[in-house]
């Protein structure tokens, strides 16, 4: 309760103070949730009305259609979203001892890491503007949890497998990006059942089965609406050529300044939002991502080029922190990142489960980030292992040291004493 008591205040006086709530940002989400909340349609999330829509995974903007019905979409919309997702950044924090005690690291390094986090918004920007992200951390806390508990127990049970698939579906509809994750947590499921493979096949089929029993009526929607099953979203052929053409830069910020943003998005461009209208949302999807495959299939190493700034930009990113406080931001965030990456190994020693789970979602869920436009807000989601496990390997290093320095002082103090004697 300090430590989400302290994250909440501290970002809520930043919301305050810097009149966040008198500039709203209505990007194709908040747009969704206007649509939502003033005429009670999933639609319209471009510059200009182009009807019903899965640009985005529904359940993100129906919370925010929520606060926007009640307080409308203007600046007190803009507060009630900062508010929301600031909620769910503290409570991220707050989780974090309860984390670091679930991969043996103990209470102590989790609730000094959910302090730090709480007391420094070197992410500030991402959490209190930062769309569902927020969101995503929470619902990724939680399924590492609930994963490492059950298959530390090897519950692999009919009743297990139901149970995640259910709270899987509704992260799917939070965000996709979650489904290398899921196939990846899948992955350590059969590696601890290698020697029962068919208990491993049963357990994943039922899993992935209640999943889409769970984004079946989303998929049905879409089908009604758009003419075509569509299960989480349909925009990924968009985001490709967006980032993938002969203006593609590696950053959202740099495809604005080139101009491929303006040229290549229906959220810019009236002429393309008059495209996605006379074609529909699925088709011209489907069209975008032919022109992006053929555009990379013909300059191989422009992507290349690309895709590696786009990975080192989501692994270490430029702060959205606090005007004025972008440097020390941005060394607080990279620091964050190396301890985490070099305590990986550590933990694995120490606890191979956790290690090869966390090691799944900073493999799994970066994967469409590296493709795609990069923007620091992407990152966030995973931003919480990092310094959990960051500051379990600090708190190794100063042990480890501290023991050392102790062990000199003792021989020192012995020696010390047997030439006292002997004179």
């Amino acid at each position: 309760m300090a430590i989400f008591t302290l994250a909440f205040t501290v970002r809520l006086v930043l919301v305050l103070v810097l009149h966040l709530p008198a500039h709203p940002e209505h990007a194709e989400l908040e747009k969704i949730a206007a649509s939502l909340a003033e005429a009670r349609s999933f639609a319209n999330p471009y510059s200009l009305p182009t009807g019903p829509t899965a640009h985005h995974a529904p359940i993100y903007p129906f919370l925010l259609s929520l606060i926007y019905r009640l307080v409308g979409t203007g600046a007190g919309g803009s507060l009630g979203e900062c508010v929301f997702n600031i909620t769910c950044v503290a409570l991220s924090f707050a989780l974090l001892p309860i984390i670091s005690s679930a991969i043996t690291a103990g209470p102590r390094i989790g609730t000094v890491a959910g302090a730090l986090g709480a007391l420094l918004p070197v992410c500030f920007m991402d959490e209190a503007r930062g769309g569902y992200a927020p969101l995503v951390v929470i619902i990724l806390e939680g399924l590492f949890l609930l994963t490492l508990s059950a298959w530390r127990r090897r519950a692999f049970t009919a009743r297990e497998a139901i149970g995640h698939g259910v709270l899987w579906g509704v992260a799917l509809l939070v965000s996709p990006s979650l489904l290398p994750v899921l196939l990846g947590f899948l992955l350590v499921a059969g590696v601890l059942l290698r020697r029962r493979p068919g208990r491993a096949i049963r357990f994943g089929a039922l899993l992935a089965t209640s999943a889409l029993v769970t984004m079946a009526p989303w998929g049905a929607r879409n089908v009604h609406e758009l003419g075509a099953l569509v299960l989480t979203r349909d925009n990924f052929g968009l985001e490709l050529q967006v980032s993938n053409n002969p203006l593609a830069r590696p950053t959202l910020a740099e495809n604005e300044a080139s101009g491929a943003f303006h040229t290549y998005h229906p959220f810019a461009n009236p002429a393309e939002a008059r495209r996605v209208r006379a074609l529909g949302e699925v088709r011209y999807d489907r069209a975008k991502l032919h022109t992006a495959l053929d555009w990379i299939g013909g300059h191989p190493s422009a992507f290349a080029r690309l895709t590696l700034r786009r990975a080192w930009e989501f692994w270490f990113p430029a702060a959205r922190s606090v005007p004025g406080t972008a440097l020390p931001a941005t060394a607080l965030l990279w620091l964050v990142t190396v301890l985490g990456l070099a305590g990986l190994g550590a933990l694995a020693r120490r606890d191979g489960l956790s290690a090869a789970l966390i090691a799944v979602i900073w493999a799994g869920y970066p994967l469409v980030y590296y493709v795609v436009q990069a923007d620091a807000r992407y990152r966030y989601p995973v931003y919480w292992s990092l310094l959990v496990v960051g500051a379990w390997w600090v708190g190794g290093v100063a042990r480890a040291t501290a023991s050392v320095q102790h062990v000199r002082w003792i021989r020192r103090n012995g020696r010390q004493k047997i030439a006292a004697r002997e004179i």
